[in-house]
């Protein structure tokens, strides 16, 4: 009587659980929008070409929580190398994640070479985008300073760097 009690129950949990996966498919199917995309052959081949970056009031927040960049609007000219410096949870990697599109922005676009992220199809997108990893060293670790650092004091480390421009994210 034992095992045939323990085999209706274990049954029910496996009934149970493949109920929640239909119910979770089916939250996903009528809740999730699609992404806004431009047809892929409306994205040149040879895009980017030049590389000029545009952030135009980029406003950025993880789930359901505050905002984590806001407002932030920049112009970063083609050909230009680029360091992102400030504090630990100053928002130097969510920028970045943004421009692959793993943080979508609530507010304003990314634009590269005049065409908005948002609308490139995801595959071209992070096939066409790289990253230059941090290289271990002191220079390196400008981003993660304390605030003793000066602004003069992470420029001279950009320049260690060879970026011909830093940007520094405030706090």
């Amino acid at each position: 009587m034992t095992t045939q009690l323990a085999k209706l129950v274990e049954g029910g949990a496996a009934l149970e659980v493949a109920m929640n996966s239909v119910e979770r498919i089916k939250h996903y199917h009528d809740s999730i929008k699609p992404e806004v995309t431009v047809n892929p052959r409306e994205v040149p081949k040879d895009w980017p070409t030049r590389g000029e970056v545009r952030l135009n009031n980029l406003c950025v927040r993880y789930r359901d929580k505050p905002l984590v960049l806001k407002g932030v609007s920049a112009v970063i000219d083609a050909g230009t190398r680029v360091g992102i410096c400030g504090r630990t949870g100053s928002g130097k990697s969510t920028l970045l994640t943004s421009m692959f599109r793993i943080n979508n922005p609530a507010e304003g676009s990314i634009e590269i070479d005049g065409l908005d992220i948002a609308r490139v199809p995801l595959p071209i997108l992070r096939s066409r985008l790289a990253v230059i990893p941090q290289v271990c060293g002191c220079a390196v670790h400008a981003a993660t300073w304390k605030a003793e650092a000066s602004h003069t004091g992470v420029l001279r480390c950009s320049r260690t760097l060879c970026c011909s421009l830093a940007t520094c994210v405030p706090t």
